[in-house]
């Protein structure tokens, strides 16, 4: 169950890493907001029974890192961030320090905000 929780915490994680248009488009964007609320609720909800259900929170803290980022990025260079993994473009170096910047902000915040107890 504790890995189910995990999962689940870092859903939003996996999309940016799989499907990272789900996260520009207004509808998806909802959606996973929509579904983010609703783990971060049964986090709190299940905290008491579970000791890692905590971790169900840590969706919605990510996605709202991305989306300061993103907004960040759009007012400075007036474009969505695009995926760099499988290209050497060294144009794309500002792509990929936005990659580099959420993945660690992405995971360590919401990690740390959680299972320490200030969220």
């Amino acid at each position: 169950m504790n890995i189910l929780f995990i999962a689940l915490g870092m859903s939003t994680l996996l999309i940016f890493l799989f499907k990272r248009d789900w996260l520009f488009k207004k509808y998806q964007f909802l959606v996973l907001l929509s579904a983010n609320l609703l783990l971060f609720v049964l986090g709190n909800l299940l905290a008491d029974n579970f000791k890692l259900a905590t971790a169900l929170k840590m969706s919605l803290i990510s996605q709202l890192i991305f989306l300061t980022l993103v907004f960040v990025f759009k007012s400075i260079y007036k474009r969505n961030p695009v995926d760099t993994f499988w290209t050497m473009d060294m144009s794309l170096m500002k792509d990929g320090v936005f990659n580099f910047i959420f993945w660690v902000l992405g995971i360590t915040v919401p990690a740390g905000l959680v299972f320490t107890g200030v969220i």
